[in-house]
């Protein structure tokens, strides 16, 4: 793999852990929603209605399948989040412009 091949794979892992992060914030702020409004249990956003996703499930699928099934060091410790970076650090990492020139 080239790399820029490698650049624009670092940065796709970045952006999709930043979704990530943005969906699960979203998530816990409809679920407080949620409980102030008493909703009840059958109503469609209680249920998590799945069809609101602007992605559908294959392709959901297929970014996890194109991350999950790579076999490098930086891949796996990121998805395990044993890396030495953050995530938040990371896509910041990635988007300066480095020091060195």
């Amino acid at each position: 793999m080239s790399s820029r091949e490698e650049l624009v794979r670092e940065r796709l892992l970045a952006e999709l852990s930043t979704l990530r992060e943005r969906h699960d914030a979203l998530r816990a702020q409809v679920g407080k929603l949620q409980g102030q409004r008493g909703l009840p249990d059958d109503s469609p956003v209680r249920r998590g209605k799945k069809n609101n996703t602007p992605l559908g499930q294959a392709d959901r699928d297929a970014i996890e399948a194109f991350f999950n099934s790579s076999e490098d060091d930086f891949t796996k410790e990121f998805n395990e989040g044993q890396g030495r970076l953050q995530r938040t650090e990371l896509l910041d990492r990635l988007t300066m412009p480095s020091r060195g020139g």
